[in-house]
């Protein structure tokens, strides 16, 4: 009797002691690209893990992320059995930014979703092609 008691003691010891945490997910990567176009835009370009459909997944992350201030539009890229999905945000870099969105997408339904990487894509209309070059238009 003394053996089974010292056994299951030494099994709960070593048992409890083990790494009982979530895995820990990597960090997004995040990358910045500036384009001419006709017009001034910014769009996040989100990868992301974890959505099983359109409608449900995708429509609740698009309207999560259309609810924050500064969010202009959202566009879902959806294919079933893919393991990563894109979403489209347009929005407004002075009142927000790709962490903030990046936080949103993660936060819902306790981190069910992953955002895996964000390209923000910058778009410079034609009308400040020359301030950026220095020269009046």
């Amino acid at each position: 009797m003394k053996r089974v008691i010292a056994f299951v003691f030494c099994a709960a010891i070593a048992f409890s002691c083990g790494d009982s945490a979530q895995p820990v997910k990597p960090e997004t990567v995040v990358t910045h690209r500036d384009l001419d176009s006709e017009v001034n835009k910014t769009v996040a370009k989100m990868s992301i893990e974890g959505m099983m459909c359109a409608d449900g997944c995708g429509g609740k992350i698009q309207q999560d992320l259309r609810a924050l201030q500064g969010v202009v539009a959202t566009e879902l890229e959806f294919e079933d059995q893919r393991p990563e999905n894109i979403i489209k945000v347009e929005f407004d870099p002075t009142v927000t930014d790709e962490q903030k969105l990046i936080q949103c997408v993660q936060g819902i339904a306790d981190g069910q979703y992953h955002v895996k990487s964000v390209e923000v894509l910058h778009y410079h209309g034609l009308q400040s092609r020359g301030e950026r070059n220095g020269s009046a238009v």
